[in-house]
């Protein structure tokens, strides 16, 4: 939902690097586990806003779940009552801890909460906020360097902000709206005020929603973006290098597109973009990326009517450049995607197995390493072993007359076997890092090809 932005001028001397990728998911089996959001932390790592469960017989827990870099759980800790808890997002502090919000329960009415904890989980406080009478989520939430923390988030009809000190107490809250907005994503300015991302209603149709701040949460402007024929949901922003905004979220015209919308720092829009993955798709976050384009995660519905977490990348000008699924289990979906120190992204959502939390980590071209025991069926798959320097060939059956054949990203050939056995291994001590093609070459000439990232 957002990266310190002087994160990413570093990101372009780093692309060429090596980029740990992986994919994992989170929660026992039979269990109810999702994300709705996942960071990289400063010392190595990530740490995860993370629904479940497992450790409650009333209803669902917040957690915070930490891995280090190749996405391995280090550790995890729960926060709840006995009634229904939601984590929606995470933010590292300045003091290397955590600051997680969401929305608690405890068997009443819902209220607004934010929990700050140290660098191991360890609470240190925990505040709740009932901005009005009601229901009330906080969904996102950044720190100002006083150390104060903003969040925002939405009561039954309408967006507030509201402002802690370090130490949680409120200092204010502000509502927005008039009976018709939510409010999910929030960015500061610089230390001049802050930009809120939403949905609103106040044109009798559902509109992207920017609703810009000052430093005490007054509002100085408010816009309604999209279109006038069709109904949109908005949910994330960003600031963007040319003192602009975009914000993105989803139409429900022609079954669903995913929409990105950029404007000028006044928020009149310049453009917007839509992306069809051919069935009901939605996204729910964005980065600005290195080069002034985008990243959105959501997710896209398959010809069969299943969903998968879904990456797109597009240029300055929102135009599309390329997508990525990562289909680990049979459906999936991204809720929220972070730029990385070494270039690729982090997306954290949902897989079903039947329900787990889901963490993607690519590298800068949305790639990812796949392991063969979450493949599924085809004709081969291929895993990196990392840590013997092997590239593993398995297929499904041997095939007397198959060839393997091991190109880079330009196509150059780096090995070949004669691969008609049902597995063979191929050293990688020699290869330098990226991506690269395995291709099955078939006796009938048909040729099928895996990538996969060494580092």
């Amino acid at each position: 939902m957002k990266i310190i932005f002087t994160l990413l001028i570093a990101l372009a001397t780093n692309l060429l690097s090596a980029q740990i990728t992986f994919q994992h998911t989170f929660g026992p089996a039979g269990g109810f586990d999702y994300s709705l959001c996942g960071i990289p932390v400063s010392t190595g790592g990530y740490i995860m806003a993370m629904n479940s469960d497992d450790n409650s017989t009333d209803g669902q827990d917040m957690v915070m779940l930490r891995t280090d870099l190749y996405g391995v759980e280090t550790w995890r800790v729960y926060f709840g009552s006995p009634g229904w808890e939601i984590a929606t997002d995470i933010i590292e502090t300045s003091d290397g801890g955590f600051a997680m919000c969401g929305s608690w329960n405890g068997l009443g009415s819902d209220s607004a909460v934010v929990i700050k904890t140290d660098a191991s989980g360890n609470l240190q406080w925990l505040t709740k906020i009932i901005p009005e009478p009601g229901r009330a989520v906080a969904h996102d939430l950044v720190q100002i360097q006083d150390g104060s923390i903003l969040v925002t988030g939405f009561t039954t009809s309408n967006g507030f902000l509201a402002k802690l000190d370090a130490t949680g107490n409120l200092a204010w809250q502000k509502i927005y709206g008039n009976d018709d907005g939510v409010l999910f994503a929030i960015q500061e300015m610089n230390g001049n005020g802050f930009i809120l991302g939403g949905t609103t209603a106040a044109n009798g149709t559902a509109d992207f929603w920017l609703v810009r701040t000052d430093a005490n949460g007054d509002t100085l402007w408010t816009k309604a973006l999209g279109t006038t024929i069709d109904e949109e949901e908005g949910y994330d922003v960003c600031t963007t290098q040319d003192g602009g905004f975009a914000i993105c979220g989803y139409q429900y015209q022609s079954g669903g597109d995913a929409v990105l919308i950029k404007t000028n720092s006044s928020g009149t829009q310049q453009w917007m973009e839509t992306y069809d993955g051919g069935g009901w798709e939605q996204c729910h976050s964005l980065a600005e990326t290195w080069d002034g384009g985008f990243a959105l995660a959501g997710r896209k519905e398959n010809p069969s009517n299943v969903n998968h977490m879904w990456l797109i990348r597009t240029d300055a000008s929102g135009s599309f450049m390329w997508d990525r699924t990562y289909p680990m289990n049979s459906v999936s979906g991204g809720d929220n995607i972070e730029n990385c120190p070494d270039g690729g992204f982090l997306i954290a959502g949902s897989a079903s197995n039947p329900s787990d939390a889901y963490l993607v980590k690519t590298e800068s071209a949305g790639w990812v390493s796949v392991p063969e025991s979450t493949m599924p069926d085809g004709d081969f798959t291929v895993f990196a072993d990392q840590t013997n320097a092997l590239l593993l060939v398995r297929f499904n059956e041997a095939l007397p007359g198959r060839r393997i054949r091991i190109t880079d990203i330009q196509g150059k050939e780096v090995a070949n076997d004669a691969g008609g056995e049902m597995l063979s291994t191929f050293s990688t001590v020699e290869l330098a890092s990226g991506m690269y093609v395995v291709s099955a070459v078939n006796p009938d000439g048909t040729i099928v090809s895996r990538k996969v990232a060494l580092h």
